[in-house]
């Protein structure tokens, strides 16, 4: 019997063994009441993620050839400069009436624009001063051919019709006169213009051929 104990003691230790591991590795009556699981964080270790990549860069598009610059605009041949103005006569007033006035020719016309306005307040039917009346119809008749009344120039003429229209009736209108009187009119009334005096020697004109 003695042998036969013998015999079986390696098979008993290698089971004392093996019991006393499995005690010590998950028995009941562990001190911390917690079996023992291997960690498995030792055999598996967290897979690092990459954090999302930015995407790359998109290369510099390809600059484009400057375009040339535009042509210049074409060159406008410069504008003719203006004609001259025309040539006056050298007779001619620098300020006479235009074609254009042809009221001028007319003794109505005349009368109403320019004898009443400038030489009626003294030279009318009711004042006639220098026996002159200026305003009346059929005035030109009383004004060519006919003799000054004043008798310090009693030798001139109102008006003559040549060589040129003229005499003294216009000589008072553009200056006075030597022993004849002053400038026309009087009385502090604007004096005619250059204008104006060539619109009655036209009118006296046209009324000399009638």
């Amino acid at each position: 019997m003695m042998q036969s104990f013998f015999r079986a003691r390696p098979a008993l230790l290698a089971l004392s063994a093996t019991t006393m591991v499995l005690s010590l590795a998950g028995c009941p009556g562990h001190l911390d009441g917690t079996p023992w699981l291997p960690d498995a964080s030792l055999f598996n270790p967290p897979t690092l993620v990459a954090p999302d990549a930015a995407p790359p860069t998109p290369p510099p598009p390809m600059m484009a050839d400057a375009a040339p610059p535009p042509p210049p605009p074409p060159k406008m041949d410069a504008a003719p400069p203006p004609p001259p103005p025309p040539t006056a006569d050298a007779g001619a007033r620098p300020d006479a009436p235009v074609a254009s006035e042809s009221w001028c020719k007319d003794s109505t016309e005349v009368t109403a624009r320019i004898l009443q306005p400038k030489c009626g307040a003294c030279h009318s039917a009711s004042t006639m001063a220098g026996t002159l009346d200026l305003t009346s119809p059929n005035v030109a008749m009383r004004l060519i051919d006919v003799p000054v009344a004043a008798a310090a120039c009693r030798n001139q003429m109102l008006v003559t019709m040549t060589p040129q229209v003229g005499g003294h009736f216009f000589a008072k209108l553009e200056r006075s006169v030597d022993n004849c009187g002053d400038r026309m009119p009087a009385g502090g009334l604007p004096w005619l213009s250059t204008a104006e005096i060539q619109c009655l020697k036209d009118w006296l004109s046209a009324a000399s051929t009638r």
